[in-house]
């Protein structure tokens, strides 16, 4: 079978352990389900398509697929990228930034398969600095 490597698919499976005594198969009983989900891209060539004073607009390729995109600014009280705001599309406009400060941004694309929040793996960081 052909799996398209733009579609995230699952597999479900339950597992049991199966042994001969006397020639006579005897099964033990089925595991909880495991499902697994195929890799979702990774956001790739994030630009900073414009900024002002108190604002960046973020923008990227969009990806097949994807229900919505996360993202992550860098919190330097923290010292870790925290989410703070998701898409539909493929691009993000930040206001009431503060003036003259560096930001930096990571982005994850995320697909829901089953109820089941399926996350791609984090952008490079991407750098953006309002104006004075």
């Amino acid at each position: 079978m052909f799996i398209s490597a733009d579609c995230v698919t699952s597999l479900k499976i339950k597992v049991a352990g199966v042994s001969k005594i006397n020639n006579v198969e005897c099964m033990t009983s089925l595991s909880e389900e495991i499902v697994g989900y195929t890799t979702i891209a990774t956001v790739k060539d994030v630009i900073i398509s414009s900024y002002t004073s108190n604002s960046i607009k973020l923008a990227w390729q969009s990806l097949p697929n994807v229900d919505i995109y996360k993202v992550y600014a860098y919190n330097d009280n923290t010292g870790r990228f925290e989410y703070i705001d998701s898409t539909p599309i493929n691009q993000i406009v930040f206001n009431h930034l503060i003036i003259n400060k560096e930001y930096k941004f990571k982005i994850r694309a995320v697909t829901y398969i089953d109820d089941t929040e399926v996350m791609g793996p984090p952008s490079d960081i991407i750098t953006g600095h309002t104006t004075t």
